[in-house]
């Protein structure tokens, strides 16, 4: 078994994408020729035979991607992180930041946006003519900037804690 950071693990997902890009052009390139024209692998044993060590060896590779995903997971769903007074697993939190945060700006955002178009009704009366009334906010405004501001603090002190845990968190592979 290996034993890496998170940090370390994420990089050889990527490095491990490459090298299946790799392997795949090569069976594309070799996996199929004219009738009439030689084996270009022939010094290496043949087209098939490379051909299945690179299928074989793309296999490979996509288990160890597995297998690193999976210890990521396992060590995000049982490592706790509070953030602003909120305690989560950072399985919990990454859900959050890629879900709910997203709808949860949407939100405020929206309400901030009705009570600065709504400060003022404009009321036609049965006569025709048009009054202006007053609109009643029945949410706070402050409160709805401190929900803003909160979000964007907590969101940028996942990202440094997520940052931080990924390269101090070991896995095990």
């Amino acid at each position: 078994m290996d034993k890496m950071t998170i940090t370390e693990g994420l990089a050889e997902i990527k490095t491990i994408g490459k090298r299946i890009e790799k392997k795949r052009d090569f069976v594309n390139q070799y996996l199929i020729r004219p009738d009439n024209v030689r084996d270009p692998l022939e010094k290496e044993g043949g087209s098939e035979i490379n051909i299945r060590k690179s299928v074989q060896g793309i296999t490979d590779l996509y288990k160890r991607w597995v297998t690193i995903r999976l210890a990521i997971q396992k060590v995000n769903y049982e490592t706790q992180l509070t953030i602003k007074g909120q305690s989560m697993s950072i399985a919990q939190w990454l859900i959050w930041r890629r879900e709910v945060s997203q709808h949860l700006k949407g939100f405020w955002d929206s309400l901030a946006d009705q009570i600065n178009k709504r400060t003022q009704y404009t009321y036609t009366t049965v006569t025709g003519s048009k009054e202006i009334l007053s609109a009643i906010v029945s949410y706070p405004a402050s409160a709805i900037t401190e929900e803003r501001e909160l979000l964007e603090s907590v969101l940028g002190e996942l990202d440094g804690q997520l940052s931080l845990k990924n390269a101090t968190t070991f896995i095990e592979v």
